[in-house]
């Protein structure tokens, strides 16, 4: 998630005190000391990008620090075998808490698609619902909660047509991360289109906390996905133009090597193996 994905898809940069940029790898945004978000494009696994929430000061132990993972088809021209998902890992566990995984391929009738897998210890819940465009949609959320400071919400949502078993038209993939200071989301659509799949990305992006919150208690309650809850999204444009950003005048820039090295080592150790391969982070 370099820098450039990150100033077309994200508003993080609207409204943060300071953020610092690496190349077309790394993007950190702050909010004060409270609150840090790190935008990662891992150059080793093409397809494979990053967002790190860390909550409290950077300088001292950090109370949550949250790693998101989007795992994204390689080449989408030759997309008849895919993967697709997000991992989430929390520093403080030292261990992977949520994997949600998509497998799935292309075919006459559309993608097929299930979970393949999913974090034991989290709350989760299955709908299925007809619409009157004769499509059958089926939606999985997942919550999980690393601490006491934030909390995670994952939403799978797979349509399709009502004569067909498993093969499905659109698969959308959703997570919100909502601390006490902000929300965020994160999302990642996939379709066929013709003989391979195409998807397309957004955020993350930043939104008030009550707002957000709006959204994941409607999802949850009624197992319908609905993101047009959140009334800061209604009518507000989710793409920024960079140069706009760029030129804030109002907002401090740096470079810091020392500080990416750092990150790159928790990371690293982190998510060291994934899907039995190493997982490096380069820079």
């Amino acid at each position: 998630m370099g820098a450039t994905y990150s100033k077309t898809r994200t508003n993080l940069f609207n409204d943060c005190t300071s953020f610092e940029t690496e190349g077309n790898s790394v993007a950190v945004v702050r909010w004060g000391k409270s609150l840090e978000v790190w935008l990662l494009d891992f150059e080793e696994e093409k397809g494979r990008r990053g967002v790190v929430y860390q909550i409290g000061d950077q300088k001292k132990e950090p109370t949550s620090y949250t790693v998101i993972m989007l795992q994204l088809p390689q080449d989408k021209n030759n997309g008849s075998k895919t993967m697709m998902g997000f991992m989430i890992g929390d520093r403080l566990k030292q261990d992977i808490g949520l994997y949600v995984s998509v497998n799935s391929t292309t075919a006459r009738d559309g993608l097929r698609g299930k979970i393949e897998k999913m974090g034991p210890h989290n709350a989760k819940k299955s709908y299925t619902r007809r619409t009157k465009e004769y499509q059958m949609i089926e939606t999985t959320i997942v919550t999980h909660s690393p601490s006491s400071y934030c909390s995670s919400f994952f939403v799978l949502e797979m349509k399709k047509k009502l004569n067909s078993d498993d093969a499905y038209m659109v698969v959308t993939l959703a997570h919100y991360f909502v601390t006490e200071f902000a929300g965020f989301s994160l999302m990642a659509k996939f379709h066929q289109k013709e003989e391979t799949i195409d998807f397309e990305e957004d955020g993350p992006i930043k939104h008030p906390r009550d707002d957000l919150s709006k959204v994941i208690k409607h999802t949850w309650n009624t197992g319908v996905w609905s993101p047009s809850a959140c009334s800061h999204c209604n009518g507000a444009k989710q793409t920024n133009n960079a140069k706009t950003m760029i030129s804030r005048s109002s907002l401090k820039t740096t470079t810091s090597h020392n500080d990416n090295k750092n990150v790159t080592s928790i990371i690293s150790q982190q998510l060291y193996y994934h899907q039995g391969k190493k997982v490096f982070v380069k820079y």
